[in-house]
């Protein structure tokens, strides 16, 4: 069961960590998440950082085809930070932190 883009904006601020401030990332097809979460104006909320947008695309019809026949899992920690941030800094270490949280199917 996939989820829409509006049921994962649910989901975030569901979770939303009114006692810190956050700063929302959003890569790719989650920019439409991550703008929708930051349209809320939850508490705490510092930044929206969008890294190559694409609000309407959705993934190609072969790779859609496929998506249901992939077990979900999590990207490693090493591939996170690999990909993304420092490899040694607190960043990471919080980043691959907050991903272990999300359930796999999200």
């Amino acid at each position: 069961p996939h989820l829409s883009r509006a049921e994962l904006a649910r989901t975030v601020l569901a979770e939303w960590p009114a006692a810190r401030s956050v700063v929302v990332l959003g890569e790719s097809y989650s920019t439409a998440v991550a703008v929708a979460v930051a349209a809320a104006r939850p508490p705490g909320l510092a930044g929206l950082i969008l890294i190559t947008p694409s609000f309407a695309a959705r993934p190609r019809r072969p790779l859609r085809l496929l998506a249901p026949l992939l077990p979900p899992v999590r990207p490693p920690a090493a591939v996170l930070r690999w990909l993304l941030l420092d490899r040694r800094g607190p960043a990471a270490d919080r980043l691959a932190a907050a991903v272990a949280r999300v359930p796999p199917r999200i």
